[in-house]
C-alpha cells in the first residue's frame, strides 16, 4: 500500500464494533483491506462516476 492518505468510507472503530473483528487487530492490518473493499465493492455498487466524484474532494484536500 502506498504512503498516500486515502479517505475511508467507514472507520476502523465501526468495523470493529459491528463485525467479529477483534479489538486487538492493528489498524495497519485492517486499513489495506478496507481500501480494497472500498475500491472494488463500493465502487461497483455505486458506480465509478459517483465513487470518483465522492472521493475527489478528499484527494484534493490530501494534496494541499
Amino acid at each position: 500500500m502506498s504512503s498516500q492518505k486515502i479517505a475511508l468510507f467507514v472507520s476502523e472503530a465501526k468495523i470493529k464494533a459491528f463485525t467479529g473483528i477483534n479489538q486487538n487487530v492493528s489498524p495497519t492490518d485492517l486499513v489495506p483491506h478496507i481500501v480494497t473493499v472500498q475500491e472494488n465493492e463500493i465502487q461497483y455498487q455505486i458506480g465509478s462516476t459517483f465513487y470518483f466524484e465522492f472521493i475527489q474532494p478528499y484527494r484534493d484536500w490530501e494534496t494541499d
